[in-house]
């Protein structure tokens, strides 16, 4: 079985190793080709001839760089027009490959792969990690911003044979304000590698945290809330509100070590070194990061959104709090000063994972969805 599969608009194998993210994609088609060796992914990536060097890492398989067969535009306007031409000069190529399926991966870019469709006459899976046009709204985006990611999700629905999300609030938000879900919508949440467990009493008594500096993870939130309390965080992740966070915390005069990012692999382990993980995101999809730290035994505190909800259960394997003042801080100077255990609650945290997220069983069910599309 030959499936395409299309990655992320503007995103390439050198974007994923860039971000430190490449291992752990690259984990789930390694895993993927051990499994089920009859299935032969060949990659559509918007690199130009770097990418083909990431042949390498991939079992007999075939990556086809945007920007080898055409010229890359660094105006977004025009390189975004230019995408609705992709499928058109990369169509012989592509028609030679006997595609039998075409996967997209992220909403971003689902025109290319609807257009794809048509054109070699193959069926669509669109793979969405989070509900775009749902960020959108609550990012306050622009109103055209809006409309045009209604539509793309929208025509994303309608062209696709599957249509999978991470959260069962994605799905019934999606069933709710557009067309034509009926039994097209397929839960399938985003996949960890778990540690070797390692117990709290070996980890510093110290705090990790995840994530862009950017204003949907609410880092001001936490630096505000755990200034007064004598406490020592690492933060990991780069974005554009470093020289105002860095500022904040000496302000608040709070111990926060802002970290580059680093790959997944090492950032993976580095979970099992900390006691206690926090988010303080506004909002979220399948956070990565807070399952990562619930599959490294880390004691999670979160705040009660709705797709958090899903994921962490308040006291059983993980610890919620309502994003208000003193909220968060309440709720860290609770658990130092009462008598949960919290060693229970670091094993519960690992098994939720493992039974909710573990790889090998997501790579079963996709299979049986590529299985009832051929």
């Amino acid at each position: 079985m030959n499936v395409l599969y299309v990655l992320t608009y503007d995103y390439s194998f050198k974007s994923w190793s860039d971000s430190g993210n490449l291992s752990r994609e690259l984990k789930y088609f390694d895993e993927f080709k051990l499994k089920y060796p009859n299935v032969n992914y060949i990659f559509l990536s918007y690199g130009d001839n770097e990418d083909l060097e990431y042949t390498n890492f991939l079992d007999n398989t075939q990556i086809y760089p945007v920007y080898s067969y055409m010229k890359f535009s660094k105006n977004r306007l025009k390189r975004l027009l230019k995408s609705f031409l992709i499928p058109f000069v990369l169509y012989r190529k592509l028609k030679k490959e006997n595609i039998q399926i075409i996967k997209q991966n992220q909403l971003q870019g689902v025109w290319v792969s609807i257009i794809l469709k048509i054109i070699l006459k193959a069926p669509l899976i669109t793979r969405t990690g989070y509900d775009v046009f749902q960020f959108k709204l609550k990012e306050n985006s622009k109103i055209t911003t809006k409309f045009f990611y209604y539509i793309v999700t929208q025509l994303a629905i309608i062209y696709s044979s599957i249509y999978s999300v991470t959260s069962k609030i994605d799905k019934y938000f999606l069933e709710k304000y557009f067309f034509f879900t009926k039994q097209k919508i397929l839960i399938r949440p985003n996949f960890v590698i778990t540690q070797d467990k390692k117990s709290l009493s070996e980890r510093d008594e110290k705090i990790i945290s995840v994530g862009r500096l950017e204003e949907q993870k609410n880092l001001n939130y936490l630096i505000n809330e755990l200034g007064d309390l004598d406490v020592s965080v690492d933060h990991y992740g780069n974005g554009s509100k470093y020289n105002e966070l860095v500022q904040l915390a000496e302000d608040r005069n709070i111990n926060i070590q802002f970290k580059d990012s680093v790959d997944n692999v090492s950032l993976t382990k580095k979970y099992t070194d900390y006691q206690f993980f926090i988010s303080t995101s506004l909002f979220e999809g399948n956070p990565k990061s807070l399952l990562e730290a619930l599959a490294a035994g880390c004691i999670v505190l979160a705040p009660s959104i709705p797709n958090i909800k899903e994921i962490v259960q308040h006291e059983y394997n993980g610890f919620l709090f309502d994003l208000e003042k003193q909220g968060l801080n309440n709720l860290f100077t609770k658990i130092n000063s009462n008598h949960y255990d919290l060693e229970t609650i670091s094993n519960n945290a690992i098994s939720s994972v493992r039974k909710n997220n573990d790889l090998k069983n997501l790579i079963e069910n996709e299979f049986n969805d590529l299985a009832l599309l051929n």
